[in-house]
């Protein structure tokens, strides 16, 4: 800098020298001054890349965003791109393909120095030698790649391009970039960039953004900030599978940080001990199923039949399936933290606190009971489908209680079939098979180190599966094709009536050709389409005469038409559909609902309806049979599923009422069901023996009105259902009551001091922070217990 003062002084250029202030911008990791440096830079001309994955973006929207705000950002980088410097001081990376003819300037790189750039070194050489004579002296850039520039050519490098490899026509374009959204510009503009450029496609179709892991305090965790939470000391606390789902069930909405909660001084984690104690809670709920199902897995007990289910297992059946549903269209959406926490509700508390609790009285009967076996059936169904729902998130644990379920030592959990809620015409056995298998057997085998080969090897497992596979296939092949005539025969027989009418359909069609045709050959012979349109006119006034204009003619013509549709198409109401309606007028269902002002009034008569409901049609069967189909109506029953609402809630009041009213466990007591809304007494009636198991009631009574006032007595309210538990000869109710009045003093005498002290300015002002926070919390508390025991009082 002095030099260049000497110079603008002897130029007369300088007018004055002064001290200013300006800002040092410090190293964030190095802790040192970061001053910039002139030198010779490589630069990459940005504006013919960024136009033409922009015009990709504009023209094709793509790639698509997810979410989708990341595309203007994504954007908005493309427009603003200057030329890109690709130069790097660095010790590592792809070394800068230039190479100075240093022997031009004295063996010295200069910014006068001429450049060659090639492919390698000895191109570059064959290059300096036709340009600058034998004695040409070369030395390599000391520069590197940009570390951007390196990986955005990642996506077909990696596929062996420039050449045109099986693996890249296989594998590229890919389908997803999971990514973060602080390299949208570093890493997903540039492949996007480099790809179009290089192979005129681009490297992926959609990119999901995905959140940050942030710490307690919701900050960005970083080396520097010294805030990151090392999850192998978590993993060797509460699990692997725990880690995972806490990071995969945090995140609310695709693309969103969370924050993990975390105490440093205790290396504890309060939501993933959660995500333990639900992998706890799935074990012991496995353990005790296959403890339940006499050593036999799902395969071996086979699945239920829909006449013999019975109404909760028509219920977790439903729900099930509705839960695939939600599942899939929730992994579709990217929405992997709604997927995670719809499974644990649905797993916590459907299947182990409900279902499992409904099934246990079934469980304890005889052997051979048919209540007993569907049970079975129906919780190994639903387990096996849990675990592979489940086993994305929480793989470890599926994978071990899958194969103690199954039995299968050859297969593993993570190839099988993601489950698919029930289709019109599908069955359970038609599933989605993932990315993976269909690669596997679609594709050429590989060997182990993951190439494509062109000859399968023996030796290879993958390739043994395949020939195995193929031989099924082969086998199952021969297998339909000797069944042909015999399954042409049943076909026929089953649609003989719409293959009947397809076939008249046909035929008409053909005979109107070749009547159009005749008439309009007759049509250019004189005088006879003047006949002809005569005769038509004679015939549609005697037509009319004849069929039009009395009204027992016109009867007449309308049986006569029907009676012709009938013989085709044969009758609206068969004697099944007849039968159908007989047995929902007996039990009070129109389109599902169940009619106002008619009860059933015993469980046993339901089963008995439903059991007739199903034999009238011989083509419902078991549950995921490939020998008959199953309608969705028959497992997903949103309307069930509401009406089991009630009779949950009624079940989950009694507990309540009990727990307040300190009933022992061991002792039952009579309950009243009050509701004037006659459907809900239905609902209720139909579960009246769930309600007495589960709610240990050894009297129910459900009725539209009460007779009389009751005493004595703890109520609740479920809808609009009253649920009471009269308490004399259940509890000294004297002795609750005066408990409850003893406790409710010393909870007032509380409430009264902690007030005195807040209500001290003195004792505000001066006292500690957390002293005064903690009289607060306190006081907060102090008065909910005072509410809940004058609540318990007045239910007195």
């Amino acid at each position: 800098s002095k030099n260049v003062v000497k110079q603008l002084e002897a130029e007369e250029l300088l007018l004055k020298v002064e001290d200013y202030k300006h800002t040092v911008p410090y190293s964030d990791r190095g802790k040192v001054p970061v001053e910039p440096l002139i030198s010779t830079q490589w630069f990459v001309k940005i504006r013919p890349l960024a136009d033409r994955a922009l015009e990709s973006l504009d023209q094709h929207h793509s790639p698509v965003f997810i979410p989708e705000r990341w595309t203007k950002v994504y954007r908005d980088w493309l427009v603003k791109l200057k030329d890109w410097c690709i130069s790097r001081q660095l010790w590592w990376g792809h070394q800068i393909p230039a190479w100075y003819v240093v022997s031009e300037t004295n063996g010295t790189i200069t910014s006068e120095t001429p450049f060659i750039v090639a492919h390698h070194e000895a191109e570059a050489k064959k290059k300096a030698l036709a340009k600058f004579g034998e004695n040409v002296k070369l030395e390599q850039d000391s520069d590197v790649l940009d570390t951007w520039f390196s990986s955005g050519l990642w996506p077909f490098s990696t596929m062996g391009w420039p050449d045109q490899t099986k693996d890249l026509k296989t594998y590229y374009p890919t389908t997803t970039l999971v990514t973060g959204f602080d390299i949208i510009f570093f890493w997903v503009a540039r492949m996007t960039m480099m790809a179009r450029h290089f192979t005129g496609q681009m490297p992926f179709k959609s990119v999901y953004i995905h959140g940050l892991v942030r710490d307690e305090n919701n900050k960005k965790m970083s080396k520097s900030a010294n805030n990151g939470i090392d999850p192998l000391i978590l993993i060797d606390k509460y699990g692997t599978d725990a880690v995972r789902y806490t990071l995969v069930r945090e995140v609310a909405g695709a693309g969103q940080d969370i924050r993990l909660e975390y105490n440093r001084k205790t290396d504890e984690s309060a939501s993933v001990e959660a995500s333990r104690n639900f992998a706890n809670k799935l074990w012991n709920a496995a353990r005790f199923v296959m403890l339940n199902l006499d050593g036999k897995t799902p395969e071996e007990l086979g699945q239920p039949t829909v006449e013999a289910l019975e109404l909760c297992d028509r219920w977790i059946l439903s729900r099930f399936h509705q839960v695939v549903r939600q599942t899939r269209d929730h992994l579709d959406a990217y929405g992997l933290g709604e997927a995670a926490k719809g499974l644990y509700e649905f797993i916590w508390g459907d299947f182990c606190d409900w279902y499992i609790e409904l099934v246990k009285s079934r469980l304890r009967q005889d052997a051979k009971s048919p209540s007993r076996v569907v049970a079975q059936q129906t919780l190994a169904y639903v387990l096996e489908g849990i675990l592979k729902l489940l086993h994305p998130f929480m793989p470890h644990i599926t994978e071990e209680i899958w194969h103690t379920l199954t039995q299968k030592s050859g297969e593993v959990l993570a190839l099988q079939p993601y489950p698919i809620e029930y289709l019109d015409g599908q069955t359970g056995e038609q599933e989605l098979q993932t990315t993976e298998t269909e690669l596997l057997n679609d594709n050429k085998s590989t060997d182990n180190q993951g190439a494509l080969s062109d000859e399968p090897d023996s030796q290879s497992p993958r390739s043994g599966t395949a020939l195995s596979m193929g031989k099924e296939i082969s086998n199952q092949s021969l297998a339909v094709l000797s069944k042909l005539p015999e399954l042409s025969k049943t076909l026929f027989e089953n649609y003989k009536q719409p293959m009947i009418a397809a076939g008249l359909v046909v035929g008409g069609i053909i005979a109107l050709n070749i009547l159009t045709a005749f008439v309009g050959a007759i049509n250019r012979i004189s005088l006879v389409s003047t006949s002809l349109e005569l005769i038509g006119l004679g015939y549609a006034i005697w037509f009319v005469s004849r069929y039009v204009l009395k009204a027992e003619n016109r009867q007449e013509l309308s049986e006569e038409i029907q009676s012709i549709k009938t013989e085709i198409f044969g009758k609206e109401e068969t004697q099944q559909s007849s039968e159908l309606k007989k047995i929902e007028s007996k039990m009070g269902i129109i389109d599902g609902n169940i009619k106002q002002g008619e009860d059933i009034k015993d469980i046993e008569d339901i089963k008995d309806i439903e059991q007739r409901e199903v034999k009238t049609d011989r083509n419902i069967s078991s549950i995921g049979n490939t020998q008959s189909s199953i309608s969705p109506s028959s497992l997903i029953d949103s309307e069930l599923e509401q009406r089991f609402e009630l009779l949950i809630g009624t079940i989950r009041t009694i507990r309540n009422l009990r727990a307040e009213a300190e009933i022992k466990p061991g002792v039952t007591a009579p309950v009243i069901l009050q509701s004037s809304n006659s459907e809900e007494r239905q609902i209720l009636e139909a579960g009246i023996a769930y309600i007495k198991d589960l709610g240990k009631v050894n009297q129910l009574s459900i009725t539209p009105a009460l007779d009389q006032e009751l005493k004595n007595t703890m109520a609740g309210v479920v809808g609009t259902v009253e649920v009471l538990i009269p308490l004399t000869g259940v509890v000294d109710v004297d002795a609750l009551r005066a408990k409850l009045e003893k406790n409710l003093g010393k909870v007032e005498a509380e409430v009264k001091s902690l007030s005195g002290r807040l209500g001290n300015k003195n004792f505000v002002s001066k006292a500690p922070e957390a002293v005064v926070k903690g009289a607060q919390e306190a006081l907060a508390e102090a008065k909910k217990q005072e509410s809940i025991l004058r609540d318990r009082l007045n239910r007195l």
